[in-house]
């Protein structure tokens, strides 16, 4: 029984200190993606109040990856590319199976008329997902290819 339940302490020791470490990882990851706060001097504050919360929770130690996608999406969607784009790059580092991040930072970086740069990322997108249908509609645009296929 005593054998039992120090083996129980020791697997719970070590699954807490992975994850622990595990979290430290993902948080220093974040910490160095998190853009400098651009200034917001001239938007409304519940706008800079969202933008104040996703960078409290990216920079705390169990809501980091969660703040980092809040974040994106912030800056993303409200036309803060150069930040946005910083989360992405953080985010594929963090999940680098996920399609969704090279694809949203192609999207900003084909319109900064950066073609090449954003065919590399769409490719990464469709080599995660070849079924990625926004990646993929992309691509087919950018390449400036017609395929003609008969039945």
């Amino acid at each position: 029984m005593k054998l039992r339940l120090i083996l129980i302490g020791l697997a719970v020791v070590i699954l807490g200190g992975w994850m622990w470490k595990r979290a430290a990882d993902v948080a220093a990851v974040v910490a160095e993606a998190v853009p400098p706060v651009p200034d917001l001097s001239g938007r409304v504050p519940a706008f800079r109040e969202a933008i104040a919360k996703a960078e409290d929770q990216a920079f705390s130690l169990w809501g980091a990856r969660g703040g980092l996608i809040r974040l994106s999406r912030l800056y993303h969607a409200n036309g803060f590319l150069t930040e946005a784009v910083k989360c992405y790059e953080g985010l594929q580092r963090l999940e680098p199976a996920e399609p969704k991040w090279p694809h949203l930072q192609a999207t900003i970086v084909a319109g900064y008329g950066e073609a090449d740069a954003a065919i590399v990322l769409w490719k990464r997108t469709l080599e995660l997902a070849p079924d990625y249908i926004p990646a993929r509609l992309r691509l087919g645009g950018e390449r400036r290819e017609i395929t003609i296929f008969f039945s």
